[in-house]
């Protein structure tokens, strides 16, 4: 519906979760399937990254219909077929481990797949990775 949509309680955010700038990882969809994984740079070269409604705003004009807030931070990393494309890096160089993440492989078609045909659900997209510059 185009409205962002930030549940503080659930979440136990603060005021100042909602106004911090940050560097952030999300994921979308897009109405035609295809899967959006961005990051969006800060902590760096005098960059302060984007608060998490300024982050709901890229994803919308990527063309995202749904999309969620990872985690973030200095945390904030990319690669794409193994090669990093982004990492956030602090004043002095510096880098944090990450300890979680998610991946997205390629797999065969499988009984899986021709199930969700017979459900006439859509079939997944090639997911689409992006950094942006705020």
């Amino acid at each position: 519906n185009g409205n962002t949509f930030i549940d503080m309680a659930a979440e136990h955010f603060s005021l100042g979760n909602l106004r911090q700038y940050a560097p952030r990882t999300a994921i979308g969809r897009t109405p035609d399937g295809q899967i959006l994984l961005v990051t969006a740079n800060g902590l760096s070269n005098g960059e302060i990254g984007p608060s998490l409604a300024e982050m709901s705003a890229i994803m919308a004009s990527l063309g995202a219909i749904d999309a969620m807030n990872l985690d973030g931070g200095g945390s904030t990393q990319m690669a794409v077929l193994g090669e990093e494309v982004h990492r956030v890096q602090g004043a002095g160089g510096w880098t944090r481990p990450v300890s979680t993440s998610l991946l997205v492989r390629k797999v065969t078609p499988n009984a899986q797949d021709a199930r969700m045909a017979q459900q006439k659900l859509p079939t997944p997209k090639t997911p689409i990775a992006t950094t942006v510059q705020h």
